[in-house]
């Protein structure tokens, strides 16, 4: 069974059904970008990652909201 959760940031609402994290490389997919610059950008900032070990996981909810403000701002 599937637990459905919805986050809120601001006044943006995603619902996010299951996965919570993206890996690098599914950010590398969804922006289709190099390697190295989809590590830059994890390290840059922008939005919440979570490091276990070695590992990089990116804050799904928080990834989204980045993305869709460069969508309203042009960037």
């Amino acid at each position: 069974m599937r637990r459905r959760e919805v986050f809120t940031i601001g006044q943006l609402t995603t619902e996010s059904v299951g996965k919570r994290t993206y890996s690098v490389e599914e950010v590398r997919e969804l922006l289709g970008i190099s390697r190295r610059k989809a590590y830059e950008l994890c390290n840059s900032g922008c939005f919440r990652v979570i490091r276990v070990g070695r590992t990089i996981r990116v804050s799904k909810s928080s990834f989204d909201y980045w993305l869709d403000q460069c969508d309203h701002i042009g960037g």
